[in-house]
This record gives C-alpha cells, sequence and structure tokens, in this order.
C-alpha cells in the first residue's frame, strides 16, 4: 500500500493510477499538518503554508517529464542507512539488506535513490542537513562512488537507472516533506528553496514577463 512520508508514515486511502494525483495527495497531507503545528506566530503559520504551496507546484512541473515506465511501483525501503545493508566479506557483494520497519509500495521514480550517507545534496547538502547528519566519505569520495553507483545500477537494471535519472528532482522536493518535525526545519526549508530561487513570497501579477523562472533541483 502506498505510504507518504517517513516514522510515522501516513497510509494513503487508496492505490493512486496518477502520479501526480498521488504528489497531491502528498502535499495536501502536509499542509494539513502545518495548518495543525504551532507557530509563534500568524506569519510564520502563513509563510510555513506557502512555502509547502510552492514546492508543490515546483514538483507538479517535475511530474510532465517522468516516463510512464518510471512511475510503475516497486517496493521502497523508506530508512535505508549504512548499517542495514548486509555484505559477504569474502566476495564483496551484498547479501541482504534488513531493518525494513518502514517501507512503502511507491512509484519507481520515489523509490530509486542514491545512498543517502554518500549525498552532499538537498536533505544531505551540509549547509541544509538537519543536526547529527554524518557522512561516510568527503565530498570529493563521495562523486566518485556515486558515479561507480550509477554505472553498477545501469548494469543491474536499466529501469532503475532511468527512475533514478528522471525522479531526481522530485525526490530532492519530497524528501523536505519527509523532514517535517525535524529541528529548525522551515528555516533549512527556506534556505534551501532560496538557493534554487523558488518564491518565497507572494508575487504580485506582473504586466509584462520576459521569461519564466527556473528552479535548479
Amino acid at each position: 500500500m502506498p505510504f507518504a512520508g517517513r516514522g510515522p508514515a501516513k497510509r494513503a486511502p487508496k492505490v493512486y493510477d496518477d502520479l501526480q494525483d498521488l504528489i497531491d495527495y502528498i502535499f495536501v497531507s502536509a499542509i494539513s499538518e502545518a495548518r495543525r503545528t504551532f507557530f509563534a506566530s500568524e506569519a510564520e503559520s502563513t509563510e510555513a503554508i506557502r512555502l509547502l504551496e510552492t514546492l508543490h507546484k515546483v514538483a507538479g512541473s517535475t511530474v510532465r517529464s517522468i516516463t510512464t515506465s518510471a512511475s510503475c511501483c516497486a517496493l521502497s525501503h523508506d530508512d535505508l542507512g549504512d548499517t542495514d545493508v548486509i555484505v559477504n566479506e569474502r566476495t564483496g557483494e551484498v547479501s541482504g539488506i534488513v531493518d525494513w520497519e518502514f517501507h512503502s509500495v511507491v512509484p519507481r521514480v520515489m523509490a530509486a535513490h542514491y545512498p543517502s550517507w554518500l549525498r552532499y545534496d538537498g536533505v544531505c547538502d551540509p549547509k541544509y542537513a538537519a543536526e547529527g547528519k554524518w557522512w561516510l566519505s568527503s565530498r570529493e569520495e563521495s562523486v566518485q562512488m556515486l558515479a561507480l553507483f550509477e554505472e553498477v545500477v545501469k548494469s543491474k537494471s536499466q529501469d532503475y537507472h532511468d527512475a533514478l535519472f528522471s525522479g531526481t528532482g522530485l525526490r530532492s522536493i519530497l524528501e523536505w516533506i519527509y523532514e517535517m518535525g525535524s529541528a529548525n526545519y522551515w528555516d533549512r526549508l527556506r534556505r534551501w528553496m532560496a538557493a534554487r530561487r523558488m518564491p518565497l513570497h507572494e508575487e504580485k501579477p506582473a504586466v509584462h514577463r520576459q521569461r519564466s523562472a527556473t528552479f535548479a533541483l
């Protein structure tokens, strides 16, 4: 069954046939949760909801570029860490994955992901990561290992490889939804969005607009 978010996960009311419908459900749930959250002022509450509404719009724009095959569902380990991977000491091959307490069935673009302990982007970027986040390698080493990871994935499954690439932008947004409730969440999200030129405040309609805004995810 589909879930939205990590620990505690929320069960979706149904299996969605369309990826956009699932994304809409995730954001409607997140915005509802934000409305129930205590903020120091009404202005802070309004800004928080506006941030989520902006993320929702950008997420919708990424869905249109995802292929039908990448939106097929797959089993996802929603809390995969380096200590959950069992490796054969003799061969170096992965022999098992443990700790499936948090798992879900979601579209491939949401299930396929890079190892979080090697990443330095999005919620794993030191500038925006939650307190206590740690990495197993330097940024330079991670670049090399992630490149190797991509090669191995492509050799094992073209479908996974396609989902990994086509879902990069969408996953970078959804990860922030899964982070809701963590320390300094709204400040970290605001700074991440600002760095990617996402509008943080309500914009007045412009009479003339020379070009559309672009977002670097």
